[in-house]
């Protein structure tokens, strides 16, 4: 997964209150993940997405969850600023 792989690149994709965790706390979810799965994407609006995903932990163990995603526009790219 690129933000498992580079969280210098997943950082920089999120913002407003998604930053408030910190970036080491932000590195550390990421050190503990081997993989992950996205499925059933769909977008419900221009700028929020659903999907389900699920977590390959280093220790083997896994979690799925059901997301949402809402993004903004800045600078001709799009950024994260919930995860709900």
């Amino acid at each position: 997964s690129r933000l498992r792989d580079d969280t210098d690149v997943g950082w920089s994709m999120l913002d407003g209150s998604l930053k408030s965790q910190g970036k080491d706390n932000y590195e550390a979810f990421w050190s503990g993940i081997a993989s992950v799965d996205v499925s059933n994407v769909t977008a419900v609006s221009p700028t929020s997405v659903v999907y389900d995903i699920t977590y390959v932990r280093t220790d083997g163990s896994t979690s799925s969850e059901h997301k949402t995603i809402t993004l903004d526009e800045q600078g001709g790219s799009y950024v994260i600023v919930d995860d709900q």
